[in-house]
């Protein structure tokens, strides 16, 4: 197992995410289908988004921004090129003055 999956795991696993059992069986998935770990794992219901979200925003020491309760429709997403926007997986939230405020996964 690779040292970012082997250290997510014990995250998970330490964060009452998911179990070592369910771990497994989502790492044999991974292995068949390549991709996103954590992508496969929430899409396959072997972990809960929420409780993916927690356990990162411990360890990267940010609170957890619900992007579910944001009114999309408001988002300044035209003051961005859609090609950066993809590039660095941001999403623009509010514009206040000559200042825009965005959100990003903190690994990124």
């Amino acid at each position: 197992m690779a040292g970012i999956s082997k250290s997510l795991e014990q995250k998970l696993i330490a964060g009452d995410a998911t179990n070592y059992d369910t771990f497994e069986l989502a790492m044999e998935q991974f292995a068949n289908t390549g991709g996103k770990l954590i992508e496969l794992m929430v899409s396959e219901n072997f972990v809960g988004a929420s409780k993916v979200a927690s356990v990162i925003s411990t360890d990267y020491a940010v609170p957890v921004y619900d992007v579910s309760a944001h009114n999309l429709e408001l988002s300044p997403v035209d003051v961005v090129d859609q090609k950066l926007v993809k590039k660095h997986k941001v999403l623009p939230l509010y514009k206040r003055g000559d200042r825009l405020l965005t959100y990003s996964h903190p690994s990124h």
